[in-house]
């Protein structure tokens, strides 16, 4: 498939992985806001999965088109998500002691100028020669 170049078919078989993961691991390995952003983001991806541990951890998206062409309209729709869902949390939160809690506001940062961190990568089909650039010099896409 990679030496083809038949990205569609990595994807497929990447969500099948990640399925197959989430299976294995449980519910802590799709929290419900990996699963929101998840949905965001199939518009962009062949196929997606959650990787690393905790708040360590990355999303690997297959991409449908060149990451040149929408890797700005991902890292917007990312952005968006992480505003929205601050916004949404904190809401939720309002007038409550959130001492002690430990649920879905554990997840997003208190900041509510959150960024997503967006690489792109390339591979090359020829043999494993990966490229990572970060979307901007210091890593951090501007809101």
């Amino acid at each position: 498939m990679l030496i083809q170049g038949d990205l569609a078919a990595i994807g497929r078989h990447l969500d099948i992985y990640w399925k197959q993961k989430q299976q294995i691991a449980g519910p802590s390995a799709n929290p419900p806001l990996i699963r929101a952003l998840s949905t965001r983001l199939n518009k962009f991806a062949h196929g997606l999965s959650l990787g690393g541990a905790g708040g360590g951890g990355f999303l690997l998206l297959i991409c449908k088109e060149k990451a040149s062409q929408i890797q700005s309209a991902v890292e917007d729709e990312v952005n968006d998500f992480l505003k929205d869902e601050y916004t949404r949390l904190k809401k939720e939160k309002s007038g409550e002691d959130l001492e002690g809690d430990n649920d879905e506001s554990d997840e997003l940062t208190n900041d509510s100028n959150s960024k997503a961190c967006v690489y792109t990568v390339s591979v090359d089909r020829n043999g494993l020669v990966v490229q990572l650039e970060p979307s901007s010099p210091d890593g951090l896409v501007s809101l």
